[in-house]
C-alpha cells in the first residue's frame, strides 16, 4: 500500500495530506502503530518530493 501511494499517480502533497488525516485519526484512540505508519508515510513523501539533495543534507534538512 505504501509503495503504491508513494510511486503511483497521486502527487506527493496529496500523500502528505492523506498521511496527516490518517495521523489525526490514529491519535484519537491512541493507535500507536497507526501513528507510526502515518509518520513514516509522511516522511517518505516529503523525502521523495525533494528533487535532489546534496550529500550533507537529508530530505532538505541539515544534519546536526
Amino acid at each position: 500500500m505504501t509503495q503504491r501511494l508513494l510511486h503511483g499517480a497521486r502527487p506527493y502533497p496529496d500523500v502528505v495530506a492523506f498521511a496527516d488525516s490518517f495521523l489525526a485519526e490514529a491519535e484519537r484512540p491512541g493507535a500507536i502503530r497507526g501513528r507510526a505508519f502515518a509518520l513514516t508515510l509522511r516522511g517518505e513523501a516529503n523525502c521523495s518530493s525533494v528533487p535532489s539533495t546534496p550529500p550533507t543534507t537529508t530530505c532538505g534538512w541539515r544534519r546536526s
